[in-house]
């Protein structure tokens, strides 16, 4: 519902997280006398451009907008993830060119992940001819599975 708002409460965590990374040291050396107490009172860090952790946002209907998108950017998304599952009318051939019109207009640089949809099994009707209605697997049986050409068609 917030996007805008979980993308920059990840990209300052990340960036939180790596800006104190140098502070910390073995036990041993903390319990020595001499080490400053006010290394773990820094102040926080803000720039975006020292952080190392890329966040990534999914975009869909609600956040590929001509509004949302530059928020997002701005908010610190390095990688924007279009779910190609989903492409339909054109869709990606519009927001691509807006996530990079909006990047070059703010000087980030941003990615974009085409996520592609693998193969999908589903399970089918068993042959009829195997009157116990199910099979039964064991273990080291090789089971083979075949594209059915329709409704009719159990070849293995």
């Amino acid at each position: 519902k917030y996007p805008c708002e979980t993308v920059a409460a990840q990209a300052a965590i990340a960036l939180e997280t790596e800006s104190v990374a140098k502070y910390f040291h073995e036990p041993e050396l903390v319990l020595q006398s001499g080490v400053p107490v006010g290394a773990a009172n820094k102040p926080q860090e803000t720039d975006q451009s020292k952080r190392q952790t890329l966040v990534v946002a999914t975009l869909g209907p609600a956040s590929w907008t001509e509004e949302m998108i530059p928020k997002m950017i701005e908010s610190g998304v390095n990688i924007f993830r279009m779910n190609c599952s989903h492409r339909r009318n054109g869709q990606f051939e519009e927001v691509y060119p807006r996530i990079r019109k909006h990047a070059a207009a703010l000087g980030r640089k941003v990615e974009v992940l085409g996520d592609l949809q693998g193969p999908k099994f589903r399970n089918g009707e068993i042959d009829p001819s195997i009157t116990e209605g199910c099979i039964e697997l064991k273990k080291d049986e090789v089971v083979e599975f075949g594209i059915m050409k329709n409704e009719t068609d159990f070849t293995r």
